[in-house]
């Protein structure tokens, strides 16, 4: 019976050590789910404004997180929205240097950094807009994107 007492122990001592494992690895994978959470949104449905409401409201929260945005194209190309936070201050990059139709003077990426969003019902759509902008006037809101009621 001696012979087997240190082989239990070493099987506790093993099977302990591994669900201590197992929880520190969930522990950590939400952790990194609450900082990455990338997201590529690109049918501006339901589902999709209920994924960047939960970005939204992670900012409000202090967490970050990472979106792309790609709307529908009615005519010309594709304008990316590229939207970074870390909790603070949301970076959002605009490109539409793939849109033929945008005039030259028009075309290329703009970066807001801002540390505000906020989303409005106008009726016929949800859109979401920056305020607190650097290099903008403290009230002044840059609507960045829109839901269409009608797709939800």
């Amino acid at each position: 019976m001696n012979k087997s007492v240190p082989g239990k122990i070493a099987f506790l001592a093993v099977t302990l050590i591994a669900l201590a494992s197992i929880y520190l690895n969930l522990q950590l994978s939400d952790e990194l789910k609450e900082e990455r959470h990338p997201i590529i949104l690109t049918h501006f449905d339901r589902y999709d404004l209920e994924l960047f409401n939960d970005f939204a409201d992670r900012f409000q929260q202090g967490k970050g997180g990472y979106v792309l945005l790609i709307p529908p194209v009615v005519d010309g190309g594709y304008w990316i929205h590229d939207v970074h936070s870390q909790g603070k201050e949301i970076r959002w990059t605009i490109d539409n240097t793939r849109d033929g139709m945008t005039d030259e003077v028009d075309r290329g990426k703009r970066e807001y950094v801002c540390h505000a969003i906020e989303r409005a019902d106008g009726g016929m759509s949800y859109t979401f807009a920056l305020s607190r902008c650097n290099g903008y006037n403290e009230g002044e809101k840059i609507p960045v994107i829109s839901f269409n009621k009608d797709k939800l």
